[in-house]
């Protein structure tokens, strides 16, 4: 633990006088982080300390440079801020989302309830308002790749897939879901909702119960939980207007049916 009080940089971010804290969440292996940020000054803040935790940090400080980096070196998370040169961060999250089901953890300071409500839908994984302190952005990092990992405790079954009748596979192994024996491209979020569902097959679960479930921030998610299903829905179902397994429990909640 930190014996020294933590002053700001004063450029959005808290971090420690002397001793860097380090998270102990946070996966052996060096995983690569992409940070978009115009800021030389905060990225090389943020990069100081996630870099100390076991990640390869890139830096991009305009929206076309942050998708030709990403492009280029396919990182395991991005940490993004909205208000971007040439390109906003919406946009390049959407540019994103279209084909890479990559962690996105949004960290910015627009950050009103309408930017974090866009952001969700779009497909980020998580929000967080500058400013910050290091250990809330390392909480949500290592909480984020632990669920992409599939290393988080809310794994309840020892198998390393579930088969939900023919048609769809739920790979916890490899985090992620087949449909007819294809992979479908899920966003974490969205596989942590189809995870929980499919592991209560067959009951209800209400909004509250599946947002204890996927997220820490249940006020902001239960604006966008809609959004994520009706999206999953287009990905899994046959017919994501007449579905056959995320079924909408009106007034209560959702089930998966298998």
């Amino acid at each position: 633990m930190l014996s020294q009080p933590v002053p700001s940089t004063g450029l959005g971010f808290k971090f420690p006088a002397r001793d860097r804290y380090v998270s102990p969440n946070i996966p052996e292996r060096m995983l690569s982080v992409l940070v978009v940020d115009p800021g030389t000054v905060v990225a090389d803040a943020i990069a100081d300390q996630v870099g100390a935790d076991a990640f390869n940090v890139h830096h991009a400080r305009d929206g076309e440079e942050a998708l030709a980096t990403f492009k280029r070196i396919q990182p395991d998370l991005v940490l993004l801020e909205l208000q971007l040169p040439k390109i906003n961060g919406l946009d390049v999250l959407r540019d994103i989302r279209r084909a890479y089901d990559t962690p996105i953890i949004i960290v910015s300071e627009r950050a009103s309830e309408a930017d974090r409500i866009v952001g969700l839908e779009l497909g980020a994984d998580d929000f967080l308002a500058k400013p910050c302190s290091a250990r809330e952005l390392l909480a949500r990092i290592g909480a984020l790749v632990r669920r992409s990992r599939c290393e988080c405790g809310n794994i309840r079954s020892l198998q390393s897939s579930q088969r939900i009748q023919d048609t769809i596979t739920i790979d916890r192994a490899h985090h992620q879901v087949l449909r007819r024996n294809e992979i479908v491209k899920l966003t974490a979020t969205e596989f942590r909702i189809i995870d929980a569902l499919a592991s209560h097959a067959n009951q209800t679960l209400t909004r509250s119960q599946l947002l204890d479930l996927v997220t820490h921030d249940s006020s902001i998610f239960d604006r966008t939980l809609d959004k994520h299903v009706a999206n999953l829905r287009k990905k899994i179902e046959a017919n994501a207007s007449h579905p056959h397994h995320l079924i909408t429990i009106f007034g209560v909640g959702y089930r998966f049916r298998s």
